[in-house]
């Protein structure tokens, strides 16, 4: 059973955990927070949280595979791999029924289409059924990107 939002305990164990950020990212060579300017990401379909460091968006070009075509979807991981991106975190769930994962591999099927001199690793964190990410979850996936982060390992994308 997911605990309530409402239940302090959780949300302030995960505020614990978070607040050791400065001291594990101790370091590492992360660009100055910047405010202003352009967050648009290296593609139209995503945007950088930190500019050049971690870059959000949908399932990697899920949408431009089916709307516009293979070419534009291998174009678009292209863009974000010219970006620096080496750490793609997956927060999909793996339902062999919607295409998006490949049933063999148990990973997304965009890693088809990524650049044959891409180097780089994808973390995979699902929810149970599509319901939200239990603390636990979400703590790993925090701390996956952190790591990555403080190693300067490259740029994140979620």
């Amino acid at each position: 059973q997911m605990p309530k939002i409402t239940d302090p305990l959780i949300p302030l164990a995960l505020l614990d955990r978070l607040a050791t950020l400065p001291s594990r990212l101790k370091g590492a060579r992360l660009p100055a927070l910047d405010l202003d300017g352009d967050f648009a990401g290296p593609n139209q379909y995503c945007n950088w949280l930190i500019k050049g460091r971690v870059c959000v968006g949908a399932f990697p070009c899920a949408e431009v595979w089916r709307r516009e075509g293979r070419g534009t979807h291998r174009q678009a991981l292209q863009q974000l791999c010219c970006a620096g991106v080496t750490l793609f975190v997956c927060l999909e769930g793996g339902d062999p029924d919607d295409g998006l994962i490949d049933v063999c591999t148990g990973l997304p099927r965009y890693l088809d289409d990524l650049p044959l001199e891409w180097r780089g690793e994808v973390k995979m964190f699902e929810a149970e059924d599509g319901q939200a990410f239990d603390w636990a979850t979400l703590t790993g996936a925090l701390e996956s990107i952190i790591a990555w982060l403080a190693e300067d390992r490259g740029a994140v994308y979620v």
